[in-house]
């Protein structure tokens, strides 16, 4: 009597396992710095950098234009754009921070 060879069956937990063991256990650290830090400010070196600028200026630009368009006065403008403006720089300075070669 011959059994029926046993059915492999993919779980999401047995690919979970066979991925991470190809991990390695260190970190990978990254080569290349975005931003070099220019006083309080980071500064793009490198495309990445560059790629993350653009995008916060275009969509504070996009903010400002959506908030402008409602506003009354410029006080109006300033109160409307402050919270977003200052979320972006925020996330700008820590994107800077974390990816830069941490040299003054």
């Amino acid at each position: 009597m011959r059994l029926a060879p046993a059915k492999k069956n993919l779980t999401l937990f047995t690919l979970w396992c066979k991925v991470y063991a190809v991990i390695p256990w260190k970190t990978i650290l990254m080569k290349t710095p975005w931003f070099k830090r220019f006083g309080w400010f980071y500064l793009p070196v490198s495309a990445p950098g560059g790629v993350v600028c653009l995008l916060a200026a275009l969509f504070c630009c996009t903010v400002f234009k959506a908030v402008h368009r409602h506003s009354h006065s410029v006080s109006d403008t300033f109160y409307g754009v402050f919270p977003f403006f200052a979320c972006t720089f925020l996330l700008l300075d820590w994107i800077g921070r974390k990816t830069s070669d941490g040299t003054a």
